[in-house]
């Protein structure tokens, strides 16, 4: 049996330059990349919203 890891992709429109940058920055002092860091957060935020919902 195949299992196959399927990812999706996500465009976010309309942020500042100045955080772009920032964030980018920051990431880059933490040996990490934007989208690596983006996930993270997102499963944190997802794990603690599971946290309250139970």
């Amino acid at each position: 049996m195949v299992y196959i890891d399927c990812m999706g992709t996500m465009i976010l429109r309309n942020i500042p330059d100045d955080l772009r940058k920032q964030f980018k920055l920051l990431c880059i002092q933490e040996n990490s990349n934007m989208t690596a860091e983006i996930v993270k957060f997102m499963k944190k935020e997802v794990e603690k919203a599971a946290r309250k919902g139970s």
